[in-house]
């Protein structure tokens, strides 16, 4: 059995007219593990502008809120993908 875990490496800011500290690139890595071998890939992605009518503070956001923007924001089926078919070259 595959296991998948997103993780965000780093985020970068900036400040949009009166709201501060907002994201604007999610730097990501994925990883697939088979429990013998170990697979990553890693990009970013730009996100939208924030709606300044719902904005969240940087301080209250979450890495689950975060990796659920990334995850909108991306084809995470291709990437799975990618890494199975990376993980089934190493198995030989």
């Amino acid at each position: 059995m595959i296991k998948y875990s997103w993780e965000i490496n780093k985020l970068t800011t900036a400040n949009k007219s009166e709201l501060s500290d907002v994201i604007e690139v999610v730097h990501w890595c994925a990883e697939a593990t088979d429990n013998i071998n170990v697979v990553h890939e890693v990009g970013e992605v730009e996100l939208d502008p924030p709606n300044s009518e719902n904005f969240t503070k940087f301080s209250n956001l979450s890495k689950h809120t975060i990796l659920g923007w990334l995850q909108n924001s991306i084809d995470t089926v291709a990437i799975q993908n990618n890494l199975n078919t990376r993980l089934k070259e190493l198995q030989g």
